[in-house]
């Protein structure tokens, strides 16, 4: 003999009065029903595992890139103090207007090199956190006291703002100068906050067609306590935006 997983099902019906008047059966066999449970733990698990191997091969693939990209962009800014100092020395011992122009012209390639290389190492930056946030690890936060306008300053330096797009860096609240907090994921948060909205009123431009453009990153440290607000306000024309 073999063992049949079985359905029992029952309904009980009361007469007028509310006493038991007799109850119902229904027996199934549930074989069906289990093996589909069964495939589809399965699937779970199989689905699991895939993902635990997906996660271990990005997190290998990316510190295998990682590093030789830190190590590429530590020798094009090197290269491009060298270009500096090259550039100086020429302007004082009067070199021809060839080298000249030589040493401007691969200096300009040096920065534009040094841009795609910044843009690259923060991209794989973002994606190894959210990988992390993705199989719930904490971030490891280094919490340090930030100057809050040097930290927009910095932060207006890693977004490209075109020209017609007037900028500014506003602050309230009357508090501290200072928030402790972990400067690199706070200006990772601001950069993609204020990239997002001068992307903005790129769409709105085009669709408005209108020149007057504003974006304002605004911070505002009250007075009690280590608390800070952080908002950007984009206006194009007479559509305001926070």
């Amino acid at each position: 003999g073999r063992i049949v997983p079985l359905l029992i099902d029952s309904n009980v019906k009361y007469d007028e009065y509310g006493k038991f008047a007799h109850t119902r059966c229904f027996i199934r066999d549930d074989t069906g029903r289990k093996i589909h449970e069964a495939k589809a733990r399965l699937l779970l698990e199989e689905t699991k595992r895939s993902l635990k191997m997906l996660d271990n091969f990005m997190s290998r693939s990316l510190h295998h890139v990682r590093t030789p990209i830190r190590i590429l962009q530590s020798s094009v800014d090197l290269m491009q103090e060298n270009f500096v100092t090259m550039k100086r020395l020429a302007a004082k011992e009067k070199v021809s207007s060839d080298l000249q122009q030589a040493i401007e012209e691969n200096e300009t390639l040096l920065e534009n090199a040094g841009e795609h290389i910044r843009k690259s190492v923060e991209m794989i930056d973002d994606i190894t956190d959210l990988a992390k946030l993705d199989q719930q690890q904490e971030l490891k936060l280094t919490k340090e006291l930030v100057e809050l306008r040097t930290l927009g300053q910095d932060v207006f330096g890693l977004v490209d703002i075109p020209d017609d797009v007037e900028a500014a860096l506003e602050f309230q609240g009357g508090g501290s100068t200072h928030l402790n907090t972990d400067k690199r994921y706070l200006a990772k948060i601001l950069r993609h906050l204020l990239d997002h909205c001068v992307n903005d009123t790129d769409s709105k431009h085009n669709f408005y067609d209108q020149s007057n453009r504003h974006v304002t990153l605004i911070i505002g440290h009250l007075p009690a306590g280590n608390v800070c607000t952080f908002k950007v306000v984009v206006a194009v024309g007479e559509d305001v935006t926070t």
